[in-house]
């Protein structure tokens, strides 16, 4: 049998501790909160956004856009162009033979008539 006081301290120990850990819950997240908000900001404040040009704002068919027509607000203040219904766009293959500066010193060498390399 274990005395009333003892049972009480033990329950408040034990509240102690939820809050102390809920405090911490709630700490960390508000700091883990704050700091990506802060990079977010940087990284918008660094990058900016365009606004759209009159000429762009005239050719460019603003209702095709998913996020113009949810939001009309938005097609005069980030610039948008679509890309055109050609999906998917051709693959260009391109092969390059690696040349390292000893030959090409070589054959400039010899292009002048240098025998020394």
């Amino acid at each position: 049998f274990q005395s009333p006081a003892r049972e009480i301290g033990r329950a408040f120990s034990n509240t102690h501790t939820m809050i102390e850990f809920l405090l911490f819950l709630v700490v960390t997240t508000l700091l883990i909160a704050t700091v990506v908000l802060c990079i977010l900001r940087a990284m918008h404040s660094s990058i900016g956004l365009a606004k759209p040009s009159q000429q762009q704002l005239r050719d460019e068919p603003q209702n095709s856009c998913p996020l113009f027509s949810h939001c009309r607000s938005l097609s005069t203040q980030i610039a948008w162009r679509e890309l055109g219904g050609t999906f998917p766009t051709p693959v260009h293959r391109c092969d390059c033979q690696a040349v390292s500066r000893h030959e090409l010193a070589a054959a400039d060498a010899s292009a002048k008539g240098d025998t020394s390399g």
